[in-house]
């Protein structure tokens, strides 16, 4: 479905899927919120250089990040929405926890803290976007 192309891999029936087909939302989002703080700064310069080396512009014509411009961010560091074969034999089963999840109180706060307010701010987007629609549909009538 839709969410299978955005990530790259085929991934029908899923919760994204269901939600866009059954309640006919126009907005449905899935989120890594996130990933180990010592690799934050390097995955960061990492995503900046693949936009500034053709990615931003493949993603606008929509390409998803499975595209092979942007494998070894994955192969690197895994994904639960890109998955790589060399990324998935490199996590080891000790390892899995902390690659996913907060692993001290001050972390887990701080991650609580950072994607609470991102999720404000969607929030707000998607309402602007909903006026936005409807101003132009009064508009229009």
């Amino acid at each position: 479905g839709a969410a299978g192309k955005e990530v790259g891999y085929s991934s029908p029936g899923t919760s994204l899927d269901w939600v866009y087909d059954k309640l006919k939302t126009p907005y449905a989002f899935a989120v890594e919120i996130y990933g180990p703080q010592e690799e934050e700064e390097s995955l960061s310069a990492r995503w900046q250089e693949k936009l500034k080396s053709g990615g931003e512009s493949l993603l606008e014509r929509g390409e998803h990040l499975g595209h092979e411009l942007f494998l070894d961010l994955f192969q690197r560091r895994t994904s639960d929405f890109v998955s790589t074969l060399a990324s998935s034999k490199a996590l080891l089963r000790e390892s899995c926890f902390s690659m996913f999840n907060p692993d001290t109180k001050e972390t887990f706060d701080a991650t609580l803290r950072n994607w609470a307010g991102v999720y404000l701010d969607m929030a707000n987007l998607i309402v602007a976007d909903m006026r936005k629609w409807a101003a132009s549909a009064a508009a229009a009538n």
